[in-house]
């Protein structure tokens, strides 16, 4: 279930530091928003103002804060990087078009199917893990549409 207040503050958050997205693939500007909520979905739990846990009620406490652990780093890490993947893919576009797609591809494969070493594997090889990595995809489609409704 999304969160009005989690979502006004992401729109407000993407706007500033990210701008217009409407001059990306749809696809990766959704991903670039996930993060965007995640963080904010993340604080508020941090935060305690959140009806839901932290942790996995499914697995036992040392498996959960390890998932948590790893799952907080990853999207920090990305998340603070955002503004710099966005700056880049812009210049790529203009400069290197035809490179373009693959920075896209790459950054999708890195971000929302979570490929691990995926700069270094062949965009075949790509392919398949993605096919392989869907069913794992943990994002809100179509997230950049509730933004701007």
């Amino acid at each position: 279930m999304i969160d009005n207040e989690i979502l006004k503050k992401c729109k407000f958050m993407v706007e500033k530091d990210l701008g217009d997205l409407n001059d990306l693939p749809k696809e990766l500007a959704n991903t670039f928003v996930n993060f965007y909520y995640r963080v904010f979905e993340l604080e508020k739990k941090l935060e305690g103002k959140s009806n839901s846990h932290l942790l996995d009620d499914n697995n036992d406490i040392i498996q959960s804060m390890k998932d948590f652990s790893f799952e907080f780093h990853f999207i920090l890490e990305h998340f603070k990087r955002i503004p710099d993947y966005v700056y880049h893919l812009r210049e790529i576009k203009i400069k290197e078009p035809e490179g373009y797609e693959y920075i896209v591809n790459l950054y999708l494969d890195i971000l929302k199917f979570r490929i691990e070493d995926a700069h270094n594997k062949s965009e075949i090889r790509r392919r398949l893990e993605r096919l392989l990595h869907r069913k794992k995809v943990n994002e809100i489609p179509n997230l950049i549409q509730m933004l701007n409704p």
